[in-house]
């Protein structure tokens, strides 16, 4: 408790936020956002829909790490779990109605795919329908993706320690 009030959490920077300013960000936004978050937030080009919110919070609730709306250098990605290597996508229906969109989805997944990015699109009636149930599918599909990074990255340690040591080997 600070000052009598009651201490938040900002899930954006993680920063201590009061009831009242808590209070006004939940009312406007949705989100429990710092002053200085606000501000970032009603400056991003593109704002998360109120699905995407929910899925969100849902996650940082279950202890991930994940960022609202962040630009990977190309493109807007509704959610982006880092250490899972996850991009996450909550569509409407209309990416399934309209065949231009569709195909524009294809090819984001596609480049976030070469940039080392599994991309998970979860429809809008998912959350929707049954926020509990698709959040635990997510936060498994993260786990798991998780475990295959760290795998693949010590794997890759290890192949680059192992070419390192055999040419030296081969210097002396």
């Amino acid at each position: 408790m600070q000052n009598g009030y009651a201490s938040y959490t900002c899930c954006h920077c993680d920063g201590s936020i009061t009831f009242p300013v808590n209070g006004y960000s939940m009312d406007r936004i949705q989100l429990p956002l710092c002053r200085t978050c606000q501000s970032w937030y009603y400056n991003l080009r593109f704002k998360p829909t109120p699905y995407t919110k929910k899925i969100y919070l849902d996650l940082k609730r279950r202890g991930f790490r994940v960022v609202i709306e962040h630009f990977d250098g190309h493109k807007s990605v509704d959610i982006v779990a880092k250490d899972a290597m996850v991009h996450i996508e909550v569509d409407g229906s209309q990416h399934n109605i309209n065949g231009e969109l569709a195909i524009r989805d294809l090819w984001r997944t596609y480049y976030s795919y070469i940039d080392g990015y599994f991309t998970l699109r979860i429809p809008n009636s998912a959350v929707y329908n049954d926020l509990e149930q698709t959040s635990r599918a997510v936060s498994k599909i993260l786990e798991e993706n998780r475990k295959r990074t760290r795998d693949i990255n010590k794997t890759n340690l290890y192949g680059i320690q192992r070419r390192l040591l055999m040419a030296l080997v081969r210097m002396f």
